[in-house]
């Protein structure tokens, strides 16, 4: 009687372990359909925070890595763009290599990029952005978000362009003509594709002819013809130019 007593203690304790080897599978299932839940019903705060409680009760999950993308989804799509963005940074500095680095980088440029509040403010996230995009685009030419990230980019240069000319006009209305040429320059250097350009040739030109720097002026008022023949602002450009 005893030997079976023991004999059905034993197979309780193994059955107890048996069930404890597997409770925590079960609840990592649960918990990661919760917070998969949460996320398809856009619920996105309790999302970010269901997988954040996830991640820190199961870092070597296998899904882990995926949780971590996921929840850099959730922060961005609940306006956590801070979030997001330091989400994405540290992901990509623990695991460059993961296959869906591409999307996280296109995820990080979002983040940078949403951040930003116009031309005349401040334009770090802008140029971090662009960062996170052109490596994007460097990395992974031939991936889905490469494209993306390409029209992106072109906003983002677009908005430093204007950032740039604002600057330029500032100069520009108080007479500081050597430093509107300046920004003008930087703006026709480093913008060319950008709708930036066509001012910033008009603004350098008259500057360059208000300094008396005449040869200058018309090479520039020039290169505004050549490269922009219906611009409207050849038309605003000073007589003899």
């Amino acid at each position: 009687m005893r030997r079976v007593m023991r004999l059905a203690v034993w197979l309780l304790v193994l059955m107890a372990a048996a069930c404890a080897k597997h409770e925590p599978v079960r609840d990592a299932d649960r918990q990661f359909a919760h917070a998969m839940e949460l996320l398809e019903a856009h619920d996105f705060a309790r999302a970010t925070l269901a997988f954040e409680r996830f991640l820190a009760k199961y870092p070597l999950d296998p899904r882990a890595n995926r949780a971590e993308v996921l929840r850099i989804y959730a922060a961005f799509r609940d306006r956590e763009y801070i979030l997001a963005e330091t989400l994405a940074e540290r992901f990509l500095d623990r695991v460059p290599g993961y296959k869906d680095a591409p999307y996280v980088w296109y995820m990080l440029g979002r983040a940078r990029e949403a951040q930003l509040r116009g031309a005349t403010h401040d334009v770090e996230p802008a140029r971090k952005a662009a960062q996170a995009y052109r490596t994007l685009i460097e990395r992974y030419p031939d991936t889905p978000y490469a494209e993306g990230a390409k029209k992106r980019l072109q906003r983002v240069r677009n908005l430093l362009a204007e950032h740039e000319l604002a600057i330029a006009r500032f100069y520009f209305k108080r007479g500081a003509y050597v430093a509107a040429i300046n920004r003008c320059a930087r703006v026709i250097e480093r913008y060319q594709t950008t709708p930036a350009v066509e001012e910033a040739l008009y603004l350098q030109a008259v500057a360059q002819w208000r300094l008396g720097l005449d040869k200058a002026a018309r090479e520039t008022a020039a290169l505004l013809r050549y490269n922009a023949p219906q611009s409207p602002w050849l038309a605003r450009l000073p007589e003899g130019l």
